[in-house]
């Protein structure tokens, strides 16, 4: 007498295409990314506890925008050394350049700006000295 053979069953991850696979594996390396990421900035920085939301940390709006420029600079493949708050104003080197960045309204805004002048400097091959975004028009200086 033999046995029936067992129907090999398939996970619905394995039924899923690669394409699926590859963006919910992107969604979920990002994710780790951003949380480690603010995990070591608060930890970093002599924070209590990382934000949970809905609960009240105590940090300032400041902390938070901080938290979202370098989580920017990071995703864009830029390192930001030395960087400091003073006033709502943001001060870090991004290699040899000086940046300074406000961190009040349209803040998006000033980090698009700021990538734009980084990258078409970078193209045409020159070195920038400054980069001063807290004005209506970014001031560069090469």
């Amino acid at each position: 007498m033999t046995r029936p053979k067992k129907l090999l069953r398939r996970s619905k991850v394995a039924l899923l295409s690669k394409k699926t696979k590859f963006v919910m594996v992107s969604i979920v390396v990002m994710v780790v990314m951003v949380s480690v990421t603010i995990a070591v900035l608060m930890v970093g920085a002599g924070r209590k506890t990382l934000p949970i939301q809905g609960v009240s940390t105590g940090l300032s709006s400041d902390d938070l925008n901080y938290s979202r420029v370098i989580v920017f600079l990071q995703q864009k493949g830029l390192t930001p050394k030395n960087s400091t708050i003073t006033s709502g104003v943001m001060n870090f080197k991004i290699g040899e350049t000086s940046v300074t960045l406000g961190l009040g309204d349209d803040l998006d805004g000033r980090l698009q700006t700021l990538w734009r002048v980084w990258h078409e400097y970078q193209v045409k091959g020159k070195t920038l000295k400054t980069i001063d975004l807290r004005f209506s028009y970014p001031l560069v200086k090469y």
